[in-house]
């Protein structure tokens, strides 16, 4: 079953099968030019987060950012190219992005985001599908991490 934003004035937003990324989800969060989210909430990184520990990293949304460009450098060299951070002054065709803040506890609580324009979008829904994947087998991810750990400490994407 496909799912479409209703809140969308004109219903142009990107149709996805439902829960077909989840926890990670796809959204239009710019309009004009189109431009789409890929994010995890914070929330969700807790169910992962041991596979993270256990290997001496902490699961934040940075270490997701780092996930990101590992799965991509060796399954998707095409979108590892594309690959960049709004905080580190990224200028590349996605670009990482964390925010967020948790109203319930009133504390800064950042989101994993990474932002594609509409020429990217099919792109942004295949690096969603890698993630996705990663998220869901722990021996993979814990696997992904212990591959590369320098990777964790480098500001590199």
């Amino acid at each position: 079953m496909d799912r479409q934003d209703e809140d969308n004035e004109d219903n142009t937003v990107c149709r996805i099968p439902e829960g077909s990324l989840a926890p990670f989800s796809l959204f239009l969060y710019h309009r004009d030019p189109p431009g789409y989210a890929l994010e995890l909430l914070p929330a969700a990184r807790g169910a992962v987060e041991e596979v993270f520990t256990q290997r001496h990293q902490t699961g934040s949304e940075n270490d997701w950012f780092t996930v990101a460009g590992l799965v991509t450098r060796t399954e998707a060299p095409d979108i590892f190219e594309k690959l960049g951070s709004v905080e580190f002054g990224g200028s590349s065709r996605f670009e990482f992005a964390n925010y967020g803040f948790d109203y319930a506890v009133g504390e800064f609580d950042p989101t994993f985001a990474v932002t594609a324009g509409e020429e990217d979008l099919g792109d942004l829904i295949r690096l969603g599908v890698l993630l996705h994947n990663l998220y869901h087998d722990h021996a993979r991810l814990a696997e992904l991490i212990q591959s590369d750990p320098d990777a964790f400490e480098d500001e590199w994407f």
